[in-house]
C-alpha cells in the first residue's frame, strides 16, 4: 500500500474524517499540478505535504536548511500512523502557542485571508516581538486598500524619474530577432535571443554577455535583449495569469500569492539598478590559472530599471516573526532546475517530472519535513532496496546533479512515488539575512517589470528577486517560493557557488576539507570594479599630431556600504555606496588623470547609490606615444579603489584588479602610423588579448609592449608648437617668457615650468583670450585655483622648459604657491578669457585684465532666502567697469586659507558708472553639498566696507550690436537668437537680451527657455516679464521641475524636445543658439538642438 493510503488509513481510524477528505483533496490537486507543469504548492494553515501533516512549527522552515556544514544525510524510517496522528494532535493542540483551534481550521490563501480574525488579533502583538532596539513594524492588513504602508510619502515621488527606456526607440523590426539556430533542438528554442550575444558554455545551458561596444553604444540603461544572462538549466515556461509563488516558513500567515495580488495588494517600487555577475572578468583569472568557471568577460553587468514590490511589504503583509522565534534567513526557490543533460530532452520541458541518473540514494530529516536526495546514477532497473525507498512517504523527492537521464526513467520514478509527492530536479535556491530582507532602504524588490516591460523569459519571467548591491547569483529568477527560516538556505548551489576562497585552495582541497560551508568566505555584496571600454580591443588609431584629443571611456561600479540596520540595530555592510572617482593613467600607474563621471541616477531617499557609473577622459594622442598601457582604477565613498594585482581563486569570482589596455605602435591600413589598443582577453573561447599571448608565451613583449615609434629627425619643433620630448631641459628666464603675451607666441609659468600654449589658443574651450590674459606672466596661483587635474595633466602636452632661478627673478618663483595646495571648482574647466580691450573710452575703466583689483561692498540686498544683490563701488564715480557685453570676470577671495576664483556675470553694464552688481544665488551647506558653494557662502558673509578680488574681462563671446556678435574673434551675423538658460546662467544670456532690448536700433529677434527648480528660484524675473510685454522682438517661457502656485501659466518639469520645437525658432542660417547653466543642461541642449535640424556650428555655451 503506498503512502496516500497509509496516511489515508490513519487518519480514518482516528475518526478524523475532514482531515482525510482533505488530504485526498490535497493528494489530487498536487498531482494535477504536476501534470499541468505549474510550479505552485497549496498552502494551508493544515499543511500537508505528500504524506505528512506538518505543524506549523515544522512547516515554518519550509524545504531547506543548513547547519553550517554540508546537509546530513540519513536514513529516516517511515512514520507510523501513530506518529502521523501525534503530529495532527500537536498541531490542534497549540504546540507552538501562538495559534489557537480556530486558526488551525483557517486556510490562509490571500484570497480568503480576512476570515483569519483570531489570527488577525494576534497580530497586533508582532511589532513587539521586534529587537528593543529596532523600530516596531507597521500593521499592514490584508487587502489591496489596506496593504498601503504609511511610509509611501513624498520621498518616493522625490526619487521618481521618467526613464527613457532603450526599448522605446526601438523598431517591432529591431525587436524581432528570431529564435536563434544554436538554440534548436534544445528546451530553449522557443526564446527569440539577441544574435549579438557572445555565448559563453556551448548551446545550452544559455550564459551569455554582450560585446562591450554594444554594451556602450546604449548607454546608462541596458536594452533587456543585450543585458547579460546567467543560466543554470533549461528556461521554464511561465505563465502571468496561473503563476504563484508560496510564502511560508517562519510567518503568521503562510499563503500563497498570484501576480495579479502582486500588482494590486502592494505598494509598486520602480528604479534603476546595475545587475553584475560575481564572474565578471573571470577570463584574466583563467588566464592566470584554470578556475572552475567558465569564461566571463568583461560584460557580465548591465543596467536596468526594474519594477516590482518590496520583499519587505510581503513579509509584513505575511506576519514575519521576530529574531526571538527564529528569524534569521529569508530563504528563494525558483522554478529553474540544476545542471542537467544539455536541455535536449524532452523531460526539460516538464518542471514538475524529474530525470533519474542516479544510483544511490540519501536522504535528510528537515524537522519532520522528510526529503530524498538522489545523487548518483541509477540502473533502468531498480532493485527492491531503491524501490522500497522510493514509496517511503517523502516530502519531496529531490534529484541533483541530473546529467543525462531518459523520459522512459523518469517515469519509472513516477511509478515508484506515491501519488501527491512532488518529485523533481533540485531547484536553484539561496538566501539573504532577514535584517536586508526587511530593510526597506536596501530595496529588495519582487521583480517583474524590466524596462518598463514584463520581464523577458531569460531574465526570470514573470517574477524575480532584484537585490541592489548584491550579486547576480542572490537574485534567484523565475521565483517560486520565499520561506523564513532559522538557518540559511540548504541549496547546492548556495553552498556550492559565489565564494571566495583563499588562493591556496583548489578544488579537491575545497571539496576534501569542507571549505564550500565555512561561512567567512561566502559572496553576498559586490566589490569596487572598473574598465576601459574604449578603446575597443584591437581598435588602432591613425596618429595626427593635429587632431584633437581621444576620448577614453569605460564604466565603474560599487557595493558595500555600511550601515545599522533600522530593523534589528545591527550593523552590517549594506550596498549603496557611490563611486567618487575613477583615474586613469598611461604610465603604469605612476601618475592618474582624474576622469568626468556622468551620473544619471539619483540617490534614494535613503541616500543609496545602486547603479554603476560612466566615465570618459580626454587624452591627446601624443600622450599615447609615451605609454605602454592605459589603466583605470576607482574609488568611492568609503576611499575603497582597486588592487594593482590578480589575486587568484579557484572560482575566480569578483576580479576587480585595475582593467589594462596595452598601447602598441603599429603601422595603419593606409601605410601610417597608428597605435593598435589591446584588452587583456576576449569573453568565452574567442582567441585575442595580451594575456592569452603572455600565457602562450606567443609573444615574448605583450607585458612590455613596443616602444613608442619616436618623432623622425625631419620633424622641426618651431618656438610655438609642442614637442613629444626633449633631449635636455631647456633653461628660460622671466624676461623671455615676458614677450610672449600675444597670439603668435603665448607662454606661461606654472610651478616653475614654462609652456607654449600658442598650439592650444583656438582648441581652449574657454577661448584664445583665456590664455592671454595671463601670457607672458606666472599663472600658478590662477591655474591651480580654476583648473581640474584634466587640465593639469593636458598642460604636460606643452612643456618647453625651465624657468631660470635666478635672483632677480625670485619674485617669480616657482614656489609661489604651494604645489597643490590651491584647489578650485568651477563651471568652467580652463582659464578664461578677455576678447579684445574695448575702445578707449571717454570715462576711465575699472577692470584691468592682468590684475585683480579690489572692489569694496557698497550695498547689500536679500531678494529671497538663497538669492541676494550685490553692489561693489569702482575706484571713482566716475569709472565704468568696461566689461563688454558677454563677457564676464573672475572674483577671487581667500577662503578656508586657499585661494577660491569663481567666475560671474555682473547684472550691471557700462552704462551704470560708479559701480557694478552682482546677482548671487547661495548654495548653502546641505547633506548632498556638504561644503556648499565656497564662493557663494562668501559673498553672502560679506559686510559693507568688505572688498572682493576682480579680474577680467573674459570670455570668448562679445555682442556688439544688431545682431553681430564674434565667438573666439571670428565674427557672425544673426538675425535670431535661440537661448536655453538654468538657473544662474541666465546672467550673461540677460547681457546680450539688455543690450538688444535697449538699443532702439537692434530688432534681433530673441526667444528664451529660463529653467528653474521652483518659481522662486527664478532670477530677473520681474525685468524679463516686462520686456516680454513691451517688446515684440522678445519671448521668455520659463519651466520649472518643482510645485508651482496654482494659475501658472507655463511650462513645468524638464525642458523637453517638444517645448524647445514650441517655444525656439526653427533652424536657419541667421538663426543662432546661445546656452548657459549646469553642463547637463549644455549637454542636452546641444543634442535636442541637432535633432531640431540646428548645425553645432550655430551653437555657442558661454
Amino acid at each position: 500500500m503506498g503512502v496516500m493510503g497509509v496516511t489515508l488509513n490513519s487518519l480514518e481510524k482516528d475518526g478524523d474524517v475532514n482531515s482525510a477528505s482533505a488530504y485526498k483533496t490535497s493528494a489530487a490537486e498536487g498531482f494535477q499540478s504536476r501534470s499541468r507543469a505549474k510550479p505552485t504548492i497549496a498552502i494551508s494553515g493544515l499543511q500537508i505535504h505528500g504524506g505528512s501533516i506538518l505543524s506549523p512549527k515544522v512547516s515554518e522552515f519550509g524545504r531547506t536548511a543548513s547547519f553550517g556544514k554540508p546537509p546530513l544525510h540519513k536514513m529516516i524510517s517511515h512514520p507510523s500512523a501513530d506518529d502521523l496522528n501525534n503530529s495532527y494532535a500537536s498541531y490542534m493542540g497549540n504546540s507552538e502557542g501562538d495559534s489557537s483551534e480556530g486558526e488551525c481550521q483557517q486556510v490562509h490563501d490571500s484570497s480568503r485571508y480576512g476570515e483569519a480574525k483570531h489570527a488577525d488579533e494576534k497580530f497586533e502583538q508582532y511589532g513587539n516581538d521586534l529587537h528593543d532596539q529596532g523600530p516596531k513594524f507597521k500593521r499592514i492588513e490584508a487587502g489591496p486598500e489596506e496593504s498601503e504602508t504609511e511610509d509611501e510619502d513624498e520621498d518616493e515621488d522625490e526619487e521618481h524619474v521618467d526613464w527613457v527606456y532603450p526599448e522605446d526607440k526601438m523598431s517591432v523590426q529591431d525587436m524581432n530577432y528570431g529564435v536563434d539556430s544554436r538554440d534548436l533542438g534544445t528546451s530553449d528554442d522557443w526564446i527569440q535571443r539577441h544574435p549579438s550575444l557572445v555565448r559563453l558554455t556551448g548551446r545550452h545551458p544559455f550564459n551569455c554577455e554582450p560585446p562591450l561596444s554594444a554594451l556602450m553604444e546604449h548607454g546608462f540603461i541596458t536594452p533587456a535583449s543585450i543585458h547579460y544572462v546567467r543560466n543554470h538549466g533549461y528556461v521554464p515556461h511561465g505563465d502571468w495569469d496561473n503563476w504563484k509563488f508560496e510564502v511560508s516558513g517562519l510567518v503568521k500567515r503562510p499563503m500563497k500569492l498570484s501576480m495579479q495580488d502582486l500588482v494590486t495588494k502592494f505598494p509598486q517600487r520602480e528604479f534603476p539598478c546595475t545587475l553584475v555577475c560575481a564572474g565578471n572578468r573571470r577570463k584574466e583569472q583563467n588566464m592566470t590559472a584554470q578556475s572552475i568557471g567558465f569564461n566571463w568577460g568583461a560584460a557580465a553587468v548591465s543596467t536596468s530599471v526594474w519594477k516590482g514590490v518590496r520583499l519587505c511589504e510581503v513579509l509584513r503583509y505575511c506576519g514575519v516573526m521576530s529574531r526571538k522565534k527564529g528569524a534569521r534567513y529569508v530563504c528563494f526557490e525558483g522554478a529553474e532546475t540544476l545542471p542537467a543533460a544539455g536541455g535536449t530532452n524532452e523531460i526539460f520541458r516538464r518542471p514538475s517530472s524529474a530525470v533519474v541518473v542516479n544510483q544511490s540514494i540519501n536522504a535528510t530529516g528537515l524537522g519532520r519535513r522528510r526529503v530524498l536526495y538522489v545523487d548518483t546514477p541509477l540502473s533502468k532497473s531498480l532493485d527492491s532496496s531503491v524501490s522500497d525507498r522510493l514509496r517511503e512517504p517523502w516530502n519531496d523527492i529531490r534529484i541533483r546533479d541530473a546529467s543525462g537521464g531518459s523520459w522512459q526513467l523518469t517515469q519509472m520514478l513516477l511509478t515508484h512515488c506515491a501519488i501527491g509527492q512532488s518529485a523533481y530536479a533540485e531547484l536553484y535556491g539561496t538566501s539573504l539575512t532577514i535584517e536586508k530582507a526587511l530593510d526597506e532602504s536596501c530595496d529588495v524588490i519582487l521583480a517583474y517589470q524590466q524596462n518598463g516591460r514584463r520581464l523577458e523569459p531569460d531574465h526570470g519571467y514573470p517574477l524575480r528577486m532584484i537585490i541592489p548591491g548584491h550579486i547576480g547569483g542572490r537574485m534567484v529568477k523565475w521565483l517560486t517560493s520565499i520561506s523564513v527560516t532559522s538557518q540559511e538556505s540548504g541549496n547546492h548551489y548556495h553552498y556550492n557557488d559565489n565564494r571566495v576562497l583563499p588562493s591556496h585552495v583548489d578544488a579537491e582541497t575545497a571539496k576534501a576539507e569542507g571549505w564550500w560551508y565555512k561561512p567567512d568566505y561566502i559572496i553576498n555584496e559586490l566589490n569596487i570594479n572598473s574598465v576601459i571600454t574604449t578603446p575597443a580591443h584591437n581598435e588602432v588609431l591613425p596618429f595626427d599630431s593635429i587632431q584633437k584629443p581621444y576620448t577614453v571611456k569605460g564604466y565603474a561600479y560599487t557595493g558595500n556600504h555600511a550601515g545599522l540596520s533600522l530593523y534589528f540595530g545591527n550593523a552590517e555592510p549594506r550596498g549603496g555606496r557611490k563611486v567618487t572617482r575613477v583615474e586613469v593613467s598611461l604610465d603604469a600607474g605612476e601618475t592618474w588623470r582624474l576622469c568626468d563621471i556622468d551620473r544619471p541616477e539619483r540617490p534614494t531617499k535613503h541616500g543609496r547609490y545602486w547603479c554603476w557609473v560612466l566615465w570618459e577622459l580626454d587624452v591627446d594622442v601624443t600622450d599615447f606615444l609615451q605609454s605602454k598601457e592605459l589603466v583605470v582604477r576607482a574609488w568611492d565613498s568609503a576611499l575603497n579603489t582597486q588592487a594593482d594585482r590578480l589575486t587568484w581563486n579557484v572560482m575566480g569570482m569578483m576580479n576587480n584588479n585595475w582593467f589594462r589596455v596595452k598601447v602598441q605602435a603599429c603601422k595603419t591600413a593606409a601605410g601610417g602610423i597608428g597605435l593598435s589598443f589591446e584588452h587583456p582577453t576576449c569573453p568565452g573561447n574567442q582567441a585575442g588579448g595580451w594575456m592569452a599571448k603572455l600565457k602562450k608565451g606567443a609573444d615574448s613583449k605583450a607585458q612590455q609592449p613596443v616602444e613608442p615609434v619616436p618623432a623622425k629627425k625631419t620633424m622641426v619643433k618651431s618656438s610655438s608648437t609642442p614637442s613629444f620630448r626633449q633631449p635636455t631641459v631647456r633653461q628660460i628666464s622671466m624676461i623671455e617668457v615676458r614677450r610672449h603675451t600675444h597670439s603668435e607666441s603665448a607662454w606661461i609659468v606654472v610651478h616653475g615650468s614654462v609652456y607654449d600654449c600658442t598650439g592650444f589658443l583656438q582648441e581652449h574651450p574657454g577661448g584664445v583670450d583665456s590664455i592671454l590674459l595671463t601670457a607672458g606672466t606666472d599663472a600658478t596661483e590662477e591655474f591651480d585655483a580654476i583648473h581640474s587635474d584634466k587640465a593639469k595633466a593636458m598642460l604636460e602636452k606643452y612643456k618647453i622648459g625651465e624657468l631660470i632661478a635666478e635672483s632677480e627673478y625670485d619674485s617669480f618663483s616657482a614656489c609661489s604657491t604651494p604645489e597643490g595646495s590651491l584647489r578650485g571648482g568651477s563651471n568652467f574647466k580652463y582659464l578664461t578669457p578677455i576678447s579684445e580691450l574695448p575702445p578707449v573710452l571717454a570715462k576711465p575703466v575699472a577692470l584691468n585684465p592682468k590684475e585683480r583689483i579690489s572692489f569694496q561692498l557698497v550695498e547689500k540686498e536679500k531678494l529671497s532666502a538663497n538669492i541676494c544683490k550685490l553692489r561693489f563701488g569702482l575706484q571713482s564715480k566716475e569709472h565704468i567697469l568696461g566689461l563688454p557685453v558677454g563677457k564676464h570676470v573672475l572674483i577671487a577671495a581667500n577662503i578656508n586659507n586657499r585661494l577660491v576664483m569663481r567666475a560671474y556675470t555682473p547684472v550691471s553694464c557700462d552704462k551704470d558708472v560708479g559701480y557694478f552688481d552682482l546677482l548671487v544665488k547661495i548654495y548653502f551647506k546641505n547633506e548632498s553639498y556638504p561644503s556648499g558653494g565656497l564662493m557663494s557662502q562668501h559673498l553672502d558673509s560679506l559686510n559693507i566696507g568688505e572688498s572682493i578680488m576682480v579680474k577680467g574681462p573674459l570670455g570668448h563671446i562679445h555682442y556688439r550690436g544688431k545682431g553681430q556678435f564674434d565667438v573666439n574673434n571670428s565674427p557672425k551675423q544673426a538675425r535670431k537668437f535661440a537661448m536655453v538658460a538654468g538657473g544662474t546662467g541666465i546672467t550673461p544670456i540677460y547681457q546680450v537680451i539688455r543690450a538688444i532690448l535697449e538699443d532702439p536700433e537692434d530688432s534681433t529677434d530673441i526667444s528664451l527657455i529660463y529653467c528653474n527648480r521652483s518659481e522662486s528660484d527664478i532670477m530677473l524675473k520681474d525685468q524679463l516679464d516686462e520686456w516680454q510685454e513691451k517688446h515684440s522682438n522678445f519671448r521668455v517661457w520659463y519651466t520649472v521641475t518643482g510645485p508651482v502656485r496654482e494659475g501658472w501659466k507655463y511650462g513645468t518639469g524638464r525642458m523637453s524636445e517638444s517645448m524647445m520645437a514650441e517655444h525656439l525658432p526653427p533652424s536657419a542660417a541667421d538663426t543662432y543658439a546661445f546656452i548657459c547653466g549646469p553642463q547637463t543642461l549644455e549637454n542636452t541642449s546641444y543634442d535636442t538642438l541637432e535633432r531640431l535640424g540646428y548645425d553645432r556650428k550655430f551653437c555657442f555655451s558661454f
